[in-house]
C-alpha cells in the first residue's frame, strides 16, 4: 500500500483493499501531508480501531468515531461537510446493507469517503 492509495482527493468515494500489515499506517501518515487544512474524520466498527486509525492520521480524538456514533452524528446534521477526509476502516465487518448508502451519500455531498476493507476479513465469504 502507498500514500497514492489515500491521496486521490478528486475521487470522493475510493474503496481500498488491504492486507494485514500491508503498510496502511505509513501509508496513511504519507497521505496526511496532502489533507492539510481539511478536516480528518475515522471511522470503524469499534472506538479502538477507530482510535488506532485516527492516531496514525494525527486527528483530533473529537474526530474519531465508531459507526453507530457517526451515523447518529449524521442524524443530528453533525456529520462530515463537504471538503472533509473520512476514513473507515474495516469497512467489511460492518453493515454493507446500510453503510453502503451512507459511503455514497456522504460522498455525493462532497465528503472525500476513504473506505479500508481489511482482506482478512472477507476470507471465505461469497
Amino acid at each position: 500500500m502507498t500514500k497514492t492509495d489515500f491521496e486521490d482527493l478528486q475521487s470522493p468515494l475510493t474503496f481500498i483493499s488491504i492486507i494485514p500489515g500491508g503498510g496502511k499506517t505509513v501509508a496513511l501518515t504519507e497521505a496526511l501531508k496532502d489533507w492539510y487544512g481539511r478536516t480528518v474524520l475515522v471511522a470503524a466498527r469499534n472506538h479502538m480501531i477507530a482510535t488506532e486509525t485516527g492516531k496514525a492520521v494525527e486527528t483530533e480524538p473529537a474526530n474519531v468515531f465508531t459507526i453507530t456514533a457517526l451515523r447518529e452524528r449524521i442524524a443530528t446534521g453533525d456529520g462530515p461537510k463537504a471538503g472533509d477526509v473520512l476514513i473507515v476502516d474495516e469497512f467489511a465487518l460492518l453493515d454493507h446493507t446500510t453503510d453502503d448508502k451512507m459511503m455514497q451519500q456522504l460522498a455525493d455531498d462532497g465528503v472525500i469517503v476513504k473506505v479500508l476493507v481489511d482482506l482478512r476479513s472477507t476470507q471465505g465469504e461469497k
